[in-house]
């Protein structure tokens, strides 16, 4: 957990709100008309490692550090989300349960991956687009989940022109993916416990054709068969012994005396608790 926030804070180039130049100076220098203007001398200039130091001295720092860790945090804590489920299916695979890994495992891995696994799929994405030119017609992200869910993928109107589409006939994507969304809670809600309604209704209609808990049964008689062997490799003392402590347990009726094996006979209750 240390090493992982330490990786963190370097990404951030963020020291309790001093920015860090670790590895070497920014991209941006300060313009000579205005310090708070900055320019990039090289187009192709890309910091080596996180965070550009120099953002810390914009005027819009706090939006643009605010607005990448919350992008940052959903993307690393949906690659956690996405590990648990995986994990849960690697159980349902090893212990045998076919229906945990189809009927649990897989519909709560598709809800995942459809709703918010796309919405980090388009942060990553408008991310990696380079939006030179267009910054004005940038697609909010935000924008697109709630259309995905209220406008069915749909984009209003009154915002038709005025944004670029994020990937390729994102409309049909979403409506899609929200499709599948709205399978997957009654898949998980209603599979497993009618099938294993099904299964148990199946194995009590087998118990009543062939007369009774014939697996019972067996059971006991093999039970008794490995009581008998025992007693067989056991010498006669030891066997004794052995009954007397199984005959020894009293049990109390409903007069409160104790019938015990043991002494042949009516043991009062408040003998037994005596002795003991």
């Amino acid at each position: 957990m240390g090493l992982f926030s330490t990786y963190v804070g370097l990404i951030y180039n963020d020291f309790v709100s001093i920015p860090l130049q670790l590895f070497g100076p920014g991209c941006y220098t300060p313009s000579p008309d205005d310090s708070q203007i900055m320019t990039r001398q090289d187009p192709n200039c890309v910091y080596k490692f996180g965070i550009d130091p120099i953002w810390m001295n914009s005027l819009d720092d706090i939006t643009f550090y605010n607005g990448f860790k919350m992008k940052a945090a959903v993307i690393l804590g949906v690659a956690q989300m996405t590990l648990g489920v995986f994990c849960k299916g690697l159980n349902a695979v090893y212990f045998k349960l076919p229906y945990d890994l189809w009927h649990e495992f897989l519909p709560q891995l598709l809800m995942l991956v459809s709703l918010i696994g796309f919405m980090n799929a388009l942060i990553i994405t408008k991310w990696m687009t380079d939006w030179s030119g267009n910054e004005s017609q940038a697609p909010s992200v935000v924008a697109i989940m709630i259309n995905m869910v209220l406008n069915f993928g749909e984009v209003p109107e009154a915002e038709a022109g005025r944004f670029l589409p994020l990937i390729p006939a994102q409309a049909y994507v979403c409506k899609a993916l929200l499709l599948l969304v709205m399978i997957c809670p009654p898949w998980m809600l209603l599979a497993k416990p009618l099938l294993l309604k099904r299964d148990h209704e199946l194995k009590n209609a087998a118990r009543d054709k062939r007369g009774g808990d014939i697996e019972l049964i067996e059971s006991a008689k093999d039970v008794s068969r490995q009581n008998d062997d025992m007693e067989e490799s056991m010498d006669y003392d030891q066997i004794e012994l052995m009954r007397l402590q199984r005959d020894a347990v009293p049990s109390v009726n409903r007069d409160g005396e104790s019938n015990s094996l043991l002494g042949g006979g009516r043991i009062k209750k408040e003998h037994i608790e005596k002795e003991s």
